[in-house]
């Protein structure tokens, strides 16, 4: 078992997002934890622009959170102030996340005469289509502990350092392929007859089971 209590952790600022918040994401989606748990302490850049880059940096950057979201490693996200724009997109692809009281929670994209990407799609699959239509389209700020009640954050308090190690002391994480296949599964279930991902977990279970019987 790998021990997720010793977890690799780094900080991260997030602008418009600019090429430059992609080759950050990408960088961070590349480095090597060694099997550990990733921890990033994420802010919002102030001198940011609230206009969205050009279709070809959004795409790119919804690659990079994709990337993101099916790293082997479990993933978790630390922030205290503000979440919204690029904050709020990188954080819902991540496992985990815990804030501070002094968070606020807010979707303000569409008020601003544009989209919010792929948070439409992970908001709905987090809360549900009736709360994720309400954070979306009022723009309206959250604290920290109505978004936590929505399922937006694990937890709250003062201490983000003692939140995040707490957490990760309860996770049972093993390294190898299994809590990757786990997340994408879950993901997968919300539009997914029992049927149909079915055979998605038969075929990981499989490979799961091949990988433990190969040779160490």
């Amino acid at each position: 078992m790998v021990n997720p209590t010793a977890p690799h952790r780094l900080s991260l600022s997030l602008g418009a997002p600019a090429a430059s918040d992609v080759t950050a994401v990408e960088e961070l989606v590349r480095r090597d934890t060694a099997g550990a748990a990733l921890v990033v302490d994420v802010s919002g850049d102030p001198e940011a622009p609230r206009t969205p880059p050009d279709i070809a940096v959004w795409t790119k950057w919804e690659k990079a959170l994709v990337g993101l979201e099916r790293l082997p490693v479990p993933t978790l996200g630390s922030v205290d102030g503000p979440v919204r724009g690029t904050v709020l997109q990188f954080l819902l692809a991540l496992d985990f996340r815990v804030a501070t009281p002094a968070t606020v929670l807010s979707c303000t994209e569409v008020a601003e005469g544009h989209l919010p990407g792929m948070a439409l799609y992970r908001l709905t699959r987090l809360t549900g289509l009736a709360t994720a239509r309400r954070v979306v389209l009022s723009g309206a700020g959250l604290t920290a502990t109505t978004a936590a009640d929505l399922g937006l954050f694990d937890t709250v308090g003062a201490d983000r350092g003692a939140l995040v190690e707490r957490l990760l002391a309860g996770l049972r994480y093993r390294r190898g392929s299994s809590w990757k296949l786990a997340r994408r599964l879950l993901h997968e279930s919300s539009g997914s007859s029992f049927e149909n991902l079915l055979g998605g977990v038969l075929a990981a279970q499989d490979r799961l089971i091949r990988e433990a019987e190969e040779p160490r």
